[in-house]
């Protein structure tokens, strides 16, 4: 699904009979294009004229990613987040039914568990988010999600170890972005560094084996719900790996240098837009239009990720000595690396405060239990979707369900499903295909009106700059 709006585009390009694409000759197009772009620049307006009134689809300020309200329902329950968001819905759109419905369908569930739990003694939100229980209980299913997603390509992954070991001739990979043998070398090649690179800032060297296991297994259940959902920002329930891997674990085996550099390492494996496996998992579904060298699209991949390392990296540094690092604004250039050095001593300090350290599986069996509810629930909606055609729950729901992305997304995926459904109910396939222009002219138009906010910006505040 988050490859759709792209591929869509990229199948109907200029003819010669106009100066415009062709994907843009539709009056849904235009309609959705007018609509979201007339929002955006109107608000622009208020950048010259403060007073000039606004349409509250962002809030300014330091914390304007909160651009929505939470709606309390009880003290016990997690709250509803109120917000309708363009860019997901334009994605979401293209989604199945079934993946839009469980997604919103596991936040309400997400909802009434939480706060039964929390009544009746257990620590289940956050209050707003997944926390003890329910935690676990998304863990297991997010785990329960990667193993089933590896069983269904254990023959495809013995066929690619087959062709790049043994150079089996009845295995052919002459259509793949690369070949298997550079696919399984260039893996191996990356586990080692990785490996060498966590022990070097202070992991155990058993552990870290784990955690480089714990990182891919991650990397593997995000790429899978990006590859389901067509979310653009997901998050796993997991934190870098490493919340996989700690809980079993005997909490005195784990060394005071190797919790610091866990703390390290989560906060590159963590972040909701610094994954970049997920995002590159999609290139195989862009590989499957190119009818040409489909190596050269890999080579292109490649060289676009180094030039934009090196860029954003140099870009930083040189913004920071002109300017002073400290006048960064946002939560990952400014607060998120004092957030998590804080954090980092307050955990080292916590741990040392701690005469002994117990086995955390026995200290806390009702965790595990919820980590075996979860991871049971997927396998029964992994069976039930293979069983019956018409079962209505998809597995990616349970498994990123009270999670911070999920939660604020639930009611803008609620707007996409109930749009979608209506189409396909009133008009069939034929109807949501014709509506599909629309939601590509809502995110061609929010495009274009964060480009206007930018040039503006560039001309008339190029020291201030504004939130979109």
């Amino acid at each position: 699904p988050a490859m759709a709006p792209l591929t869509e585009m990229a199948a109907n390009p200029g003819d010669g009979k106009g100066l415009l694409p062709a994907f843009t000759r539709s009056t849904l197009f235009w309609v959705g294009f007018t609509v979201v772009f007339s929002m955006l620049a109107w608000n622009c307006v208020n950048y010259f004229i403060p007073s000039f009134p606004q349409f509250p689809i962002y809030v300014q300020g330091s914390r304007a990613w909160q651009g929505g309200t939470w709606i309390e329902i009880n003290r016990h329950f997690p709250p509803i987040y109120g917000i309708l968001d363009t860019f997901t819905i334009c994605f979401s759109y293209f989604a199945t039914v079934e993946v839009l419905f469980s997604i919103w369908f596991f936040d309400v569930f997400f909802i009434l568990e939480g706060g039964l739990l929390n009544r009746i003694g257990f620590s289940a939100t956050s209050p707003w988010y997944y926390s003890g229980v329910t935690s676990w209980q998304t863990r297991g299913a997010f785990a329960m999600l990667v193993v089933s997603t590896v069983w269904v390509a254990r023959h495809h992954l013995r066929d690619v170890y087959r062709r790049a070991l043994w150079r089996d001739d009845s295995v052919q990979d002459s259509s793949e972005p690369i070949s298997y043998r550079t696919a399984v070398l260039g893996s191996a090649i990356g586990i080692v560094y990785i490996w060498f690179w966590v022990v070097r800032i202070g992991f155990d060297p058993l552990q870290a084996v784990l955690l480089v296991f714990g990182g891919i297994f991650t990397y593997l259940g995000l790429s899978r719900i990006l590859s389901d959902t067509g979310l653009p920002y997901v998050n796993a329930p997991v934190w870098g790996g490493w919340g996989l891997i700690k809980p079993f674990l005997d909490g005195a085996s784990i060394s005071p240098s190797t919790r610091v550099a866990a703390r390290t390492s989560a906060v590159l494996l963590s972040n909701f837009k610094g994954s970049f496996f997920p995002a590159l998992s999609q290139a195989g579904r862009l590989a499957e239009g190119v009818t040409a060298n489909r190596r050269r699209l890999f080579a292109a991949i490649a060289l676009a990720f180094a030039v934009s390392v090196a860029t954003c990296v140099l870009r930083t540094l040189q913004l920071g000595y002109r300017h002073g690092a400290l006048n960064f604004t946002g939560w990952v250039a400014i607060r998120s690396g004092h957030a998590h050095y804080d954090r980092t001593a307050s955990y080292v300090r916590a741990f040392l405060a701690q005469e002994t350290q117990a086995p955390i599986f026995i200290e806390h069996p009702d965790q595990f239990a919820f980590f075996g509810l979860g991871a049971l629930a997927t396998v029964a909606l992994i069976l039930l979707r293979r069983r019956f055609p018409w079962w209505p729950l998809h597995p990616a729901g349970l498994a990123i369900s009270g999670s911070f992305l999920a939660r604020r997304t639930s009611l803008t995926i609620f707007a996409a499903w109930l749009t979608k459904f209506i189409a396909v109910k009133v008009g069939g396939a034929r109807a949501y295909q014709r509506s599909r222009p629309l939601f590509l002219g809502l995110l061609v138009g929010y495009v274009m009106g964060v480009v206007l906010s930018l040039l503006i910006d560039l001309i008339w505040f190029p020291d201030l700059g504004h939130m979109v």
